[in-house]
Formats: structure tokens, C-alpha cells, sequence
């Protein structure tokens, strides 16, 4: 047939599990800020292959990701993608899909919907470094890519976009062109999700289900000898529709020995119009069709929406995951495994989660000794986690508390004084707990104007990694806090072995002081007036105005007795002498050289722009004469 399966070809869904850090079988959390899709891809030799997006955020376009590492270790040493020359957030890639091609040679491939190419990515080393990668055009249909397949010199996409399905044939080879098409829908309210993979002759499928009421679970099938690009994305070259029945987020892996189907639908009773069970289903080369369901969970208590995974050896071994709750309502992900994708298929837990949405990435290889492992990434509220497919013994969760402590430069301490002006102050958590040495997720710092750390009254916040029971410190603050007091809280995320936490509000207390003081009194020489100024932050420049008192009885406007600005580039007190105005003179001389004044102050510093005043008393010194 034309498309020669081979063991390198590896199905990759594109969307991910939501879940929380496995315990025991848990691999690493890979990346705290991933967008949320990952996928993962293995080889013969039990070499991990994970691609992904990293979010920026501040509008920046993702950066594309990649890792290799053997399972049994972590990824130490990831690898960072170029985008193409002018990415911005509205045409980064929409996922990431590693792609193991002959001998040495990986991609890692990127479809984009709004630009309307494909960025591939290629290593001839083995996944150790990557070229700056090449655009390929294709349609414009890939608004969620869930499969990337490679064939020959063919990359096979599948995707759902504006409700429809779609399909891609893009050769791999720069300056190739292919053109996506959609797939004709039979059925009302649009396509939810869709998988793609190859059925034993070399021919591919693709599965989706729509969310008509019912909701129903179907396939189109390649039909056709051509193996060209135009052949494949020619929708005449394609059956119609074929239905399984009722069902929804189906997953498939395929190779040459099968091709399966992992589905929630309600065949297993009486067709129902809502899913019931979780089932795997073989595909028949000869028929094109799908056989009897083989059950793996009914009704599971983490329901249907959220999906699973599925992925086959080369020696034909199926391997599914599926979200599930244990005996104590912990969540976890089960993994189901058979010889052959028939009954039985024995259920294990591998990994403890929560948040979980979405599918799962996974990847399988046989061992020496007939069994299988593997490796399946999903995403949570800590990240990008991994997991192999080891059973585990499930873990009830340990309270958690926090301990924080603040530094402002050299000062650390619960409770900090600092000058206005300064800024680069930072916060640290501490996590304790019965199984504090376990806890990944990540700690929040927020900083407050209240000491009720009200939502409203939030100044920054901060979001770090915890790994090995270990946080990070906060991000420095770089707002010029203005005089006043502000309270630190942080918050702990919580993972399969501890319980979330957070400090207590006003444990502690950071108060900003004004950045100079003003002295009390003014001294005259009847033309000149010298006061005291005393900067905390230097260099700071001090603006200084000197008004009469307006609330003195008979004054009917504000007389400015003195003004200047100076540079001050030694801290402490400083006397700084201002020559009197004429009506500066006046006004003193009018009150025998003694004059209750207001003194205003605009500082600025490094940190921004503050400003105090004061009243003050100005008297004159009489002048010394000689005998």
C-alpha cells in the first residue's frame, strides 16, 4: 500500500491532560510557564522527545521548546527554537510537535493558522541542536493541530478549525506547498476534537466527534493509491463520514500492528445519548471499520470532556491513559495495558493530578523483558509535567505552612523600614510540612497597600517554580513605593503530596519612610536663608520653596520668601543656603527678622519623585561686628 508504516512513525496528540505533579512516577515539572500543550514522542533506545511552548507573556510570542532525555532521567538541558524573523503573539506556532525522522534526524514541527505555513524545525544530531528552521505554506485550517504524522516526505497534519475538520499533506522539504482542506461535515453544532493516525496498510484516518445531540463519534478514511501531497489533500480521494456511534474526544495510535481508537461513548448502553464508558476499539484494514468496544472504565468519576491518550509499540502492545479518581477521591491517571489492544487490559495508577483538562500526550516503547515503558506529559496548575508509566502507590496530601521573610538590600528581617526611592525589594517563602522535601507547584508573592491584603489593594505580585521543596525568591519590586506601610502574603500551589498554604497577612510589614527629612527652623542673614535637608538616597535633587505661613491673619496672597533646586551627593544632613526674594526680604524685615514659614520639598531620586513640607521657624542672626 502507498504509505509504509514504519516503527520510527509515532501518532502525537496535541492537546494535553490538566493534572497536578505525579508522586512516584512523576519525571519532572518541565516548565512552569508552558502555554499548556506538550508532546512527547520516544525511540527504540528509550530516548524522551518533548516539544512545547514556553508563554512570555506582555504579549510576546510563545517561545518554541524542545528536550531529550532518557527515560529514567530529566531534561537538564532544553533546547530553545527560533520563530521566524517577526513573530509576534498572533503567529507563533499553536503547538509543537516532535517528529523522529531516519537515522539521526528529528523535527520538531509548528503549524500556524494565521500566517498559513508550517515551521519545521531540523536536527541531523539526534535532537541536540536544531537549524533556524524553514516555512512551508499549507492551508490555513489549523487553528487547533492535534496530530502531527511523518510519511516519507510527507507531514501529515490533522486539526480542528472554526468548527470544522481538516487535513493536511505538507512536504517536508523547504519550498514545498500543500494545500489544507476541510473535511465535509454531516453533522450539527461543529467539530470538537479530532485525531489522526495510519491503519496497518499505510493508510490514514482520521477520527473526530461533533457536538450534535447526540453527540457522535466519526472517521474518514484515505481511500486512494496516490502518495503525493495533491493526492492526499484531495478530499475525493477520502470515504465519506463513517460513524461509531455515540461518543466524543477520541485518541488513536496506529502502526503495523493496528490501528486503535480510545473513545468515551454510550455503546456499552443501549446507545445512550450522553458517554458511559471508556473503550479502546480495533480498526479492520479490509472493512474500514471499528469493532466491539473493550471497556476500561465506566462512568469514571473525572467524567468524559477531559479525554486521554493512547499509543502502540512496534510490537503492537497498547498502552491508554485515562483520567480517574482513586477509592479516596484523589485524582489520578490510570494507564490501561494489553498484548494486542484486545481484553484484558490491566489497569494501574502511574500518576496523582488535579486541574486536569484536556488529552494526553504519550509515547510507548517494548522492554527486553516483554513488558512496555513509556512516558506522557499533561498540564496543570504547576506547568508542563511527565510522568513514565511506573505504578504508584497513591499519596494523601500533608498540610503545608509558610514562613517568609523580606530583603531590602543588605536587610533582611520580617518587618523592613526603607526611604522612599528605594527599590529591588524582594520576598522569600519558606514551605514546612511532613512532606515539605516533596512539594513542586509554585509560590505566589503578592505585596499590599492594606493590612486586610485585599485583591483591591494589590500593589505586585510574582509567580516562582518550587522544586524540591524548595521556592525561589520573589521578583524584585521595581514600583517607587510611596511613603506608607504594605504587607507581604504568599501562596503555595499545593501538589499530590501537599496541601496548599499560605502566610499570614501582616506577618509581615514593609514600611517606606519619606526619602529626606526636613529640618525645624531656618536661620537669615537677612538676604539668605540656610535650612537643613537630609537624603537618604542619593544623588537626590531637592527642590526647595519657601512660602510665608497663609493662614497668618492679614496675608491675602502667598509670599515666596526663597527657592531653589540642588543636587545632594552625600547622604545626611546637609545645610543648604537660599537667597532671599525682594518680597522675601520685605516680609522678614516687616517682622523684626522672625517669620513662621511653610518649607516644600520635591525630591528626586533613582525610585521617582516625592514630596514633603513642614512648617518652620526663620529667625535672623544678627550680624557680628568686630571692635
Amino acid at each position: 500500500m502507498l504509505l509504509a508504516a514504519t516503527t520510527a512513525l509515532v501518532m502525537l496528540t496535541g492537546a494535553l491532560l490538566m493534572a497536578s505533579a505525579a508522586s512516584a512516577a512523576n519525571i519532572q515539572t518541565l516548565d512552569a510557564q508552558a502555554d499548556g500543550l506538550g508532546n512527547v514522542a520516544m525511540d527504540s533506545s528509550g530516548n524522551v522527545y518533548v516539544a512545547w511552548n514556553h508563554t512570555n507573556g506582555g504579549g510576546a510570542a510563545d517561545t518554541p521548546m524542545f528536550c531529550k532525555f532518557a527515560l529514567g532521567s530529566t531534561c537538564t538541558s532544553p533546547v530553545t527554537l527560533t520563530l521566524p524573523s517577526g513573530s509576534t503573539s498572533n503567529n507563533e506556532t499553536d503547538a509543537n510537535f516532535p517528529v523522529l525522522g531516519p537515522g539521526s534526524t528529528v523535527y520538531v514541527v509548528g503549524p500556524r493558522y494565521d500566517t498559513g505555513d508550517t515551521v519545521v524545525w531540523t536536527s541531523t544530531n539526534g535532537g541536540a541542536t536544531f537549524d533556524a528552521g524553514i516555512k512551508i505554506t499549507n492551508g490555513d485550517e489549523q487553528t487547533g493541530p492535534e496530530s502531527v504524522l511523518l510519511d516519507g516526505s510527507n507531514l501529515l497534519i490533522g486539526a480542528v478549525g472554526s468548527g470544522n475538520l481538516a487535513f493536511d499533506a505538507t512536504p517536508i522539504t523547504a519550498g514545498g506547498a500543500a494545500t489544507t482542506f476541510k473535511f465535509s461535515n454531516p453533522a450539527s453544532g461543529g467539530v470538537s476534537s479530532s485525531a489522526l493516525a495510519l491503519a496497518p496498510n499505510g493508510s490514514p484516518v482520521e477520527a473526530y466527534w461533533t457536538l450534535s445531540n447526540p453527540q457522535s463519534l466519526d472517521y474518514y478514511y484515505y481511500n486512494s493509491s496516490g502518495s503525493t501531497a495533491g493526492d492526499l489533500d484531495t478530499p475525493g480521494n477520502w470515504s465519506a463520514s463513517q460513524s461509531v456511534g455515540v461518543g466524543q474526544t477520541p485518541s488513536l495510535a496506529g502502526g503495523s500492528g493496528g490501528l486503535y481508537l480510545l473513545s468515551a461513548d454510550g455503546s456499552l448502553v443501549s446507545n445512550a445519548a450522553d458517554p458511559t464508558a471508556v473503550d479502546v476499539r480495533s480498526y479492520n484494514d479490509t472493512s474500514h471499520t471499528f469493532g466491539a468496544p473493550v471497556p476500561l472504565l465506566a462512568n469514571p468519576e473525572s467524567g468524559f470532556d477531559e479525554g486521554g491518550g493512547i499509543a502502540e509499540t512496534a510490537d503492537g502492545k497498547v498502552v491508554a491513559i485515562w483520567p480517574d479518581q482513586d477509592s479516596s477521591g484523589n485524582d489520578v491517571l490510570d494507564s490501561f495495558t494489553s498484548a494486542n489492544g484486545a481484553a484484558p487490559f490491566t489497569p494501574e495508577y502511574i500518576a496523582t493530578r488535579s486541574g486536569y483538562g484536556g488529552q494526553a500526550s504519550v509515547a510507548a516503547i517494548d522492554t527486553s523483558s516483554g513488558g512496555v515503558e513509556g512516558v506522557v506529559a499533561w498540564h496543570d496548575d504547576n506547568g508542563l509535567e511527565l510522568a513514565n508509566l511506573t505504578p504508584i502507590s497513591v499519596v494523601t496530601p500533608q498540610a503545608t505552612a509558610l514562613t517568609t521573610v523580606q530583603t531590602s538590600g543588605s536587610s533582611t528581617s520580617a518587618d523592613l523600614t526603607i526611604p522612599a526611592g528605594t527599590i529591588g525589594e524582594t520576598d522569600h517563602a519558606t514551605i514546612s510540612g511532613t512532606n515539605a522535601s516533596s512539594a513542586t507547584g509554585t509560590v505566589v508573592y503578592a505585596l499590599y497597600s492594606k493590612s486586610s491584603c485585599a485583591a483591591s489593594s494589590l500593589v505586585t505580585d510574582s509567580t516562582v517554580s518550587v522544586s524540591g521543596g524548595a521556592a525561589g525568591a520573589s521578583a524584585p519590586v521595581t514600583a517607587n513605593l510611596t511613603t506608607g506601610t504594605y504587607y507581604w502574603q504568599a501562596f503555595y500551589s499545593g501538589n499530590s503530596a501537599n496541601d496548599a498554604s499560605a502566610s499570614t497577612c501582616g506577618s509581615e510589614v514593609l514600611t517606606v519612610v519619606p526619602a529626606a527629612t526636613l529640618g525645624g527652623g531656618g536661620t537669615s542673614t537677612g538676604t539668605t536663608i540656610t535650612v537643613t535637608v537630609t537624603c537618604d538616597v542619593v544623588p537626590c535633587t531637592v527642590t526647595i520653596t519657601i512660602t510665608a505661613d497663609p493662614k497668618k491673619k492679614g496675608k491675602s496672597k502667598t509670599i515666596t520668601l526663597a527657592k531653589g533646586t540642588f543636587t545632594l551627593h552625600k547622604s545626611g544632613k546637609q545645610n543648604i543656603k537660599l537667597k532671599l526674594s525682594g518680597s522675601g526680604k520685605s516680609d522678614l524685615k516687616k517682622h523684626h527678622g522672625k517669620l513662621k514659614a511653610l518649607l516644600s520639598v520635591s525630591v528626586k531620586t533613582s525610585g521617582g519623585l516625592e514630596k514633603y513640607s513642614r512648617t518652620i521657624h526663620i529667625t535672623t542672626k544678627k550680624p557680628h561686628h568686630k571692635k
